[in-house]
């Protein structure tokens, strides 16, 4: 092995032959054969990230600092996500039982929730009309109360006007019991 053209001419395992018929080493060589160090422990970056890269794919369980980290980060805000979740859903479904408690003929019974918001639909719509039943009743309510208010005033007048009337007449003025009586008619 004293020339060049013992490498290009000999086919050496750890050697290939390229067209231009110069030999470059092989993977294999290379991996077999690490290049000496002072300490035989140097590792280079390439090295280290290809040892990491096995060692991930011998045991994908194995995470590095960096994505035990994130993957921790990950399984928090999934677990914190999902307790959110389950509080938001048991609020809801509170809210669907305090609604079922309100409505007529629903307490103690098991429905679906698509059954008491049809329940609570109707019912609340049938109130709605006997709102507007009742608002129309409040209206007349309030015309006949105007119309008391009137006949009271006119009623109050007309003892006053008979108090007046006795006394120009020389009569006693009634007592509140004997008014009374005369306006019913008791009292002639």
């Amino acid at each position: 092995m004293s020339g060049s053209s013992d490498h290009e001419s000999t086919s050496d395992p750890g050697t290939s032959s390229s067209s231009s018929g110069t030999s470059t080493p092989s993977l294999d060589q290379e991996d077999s054969n690490p290049p000496p160090t002072a300490t035989g422990l140097d590792i280079t970056k390439e090295e280290e990230k290809l040892n990491q890269n096995s060692l991930e794919q011998l045991d994908p369980n194995r995470k590095t600092p960096d994505l035990e980290q994130e993957h921790e980060h990950v399984l928090l805000r999934k677990a914190t996500h999902k307790l959110s979740e389950k509080k938001r859903r048991k609020a809801i479904n509170k809210r669907y039982d305090d609604l079922k408690s309100l409505l007529p003929g629903m307490k103690g019974l098991t429905h679906s929730k698509q059954v008491i918001l049809k329940k609570a639909f109707h019912y609340v719509e049938s109130l709605k009309a006997d709102s507007r039943l009742n608002q129309g009743v409040i209206r007349e309510l309030a015309i006949e109360r105007e119309r008391n208010i009137s006949l009271e005033a006119e009623h109050k007048h007309c003892q006053e006007k008979l108090q007046l009337l006795r006394q120009q007449k020389g009569l006693p003025p009634l007592t509140p019991e004997e008014l009374q009586g005369v306006m019913t008619g008791a009292i002639s």
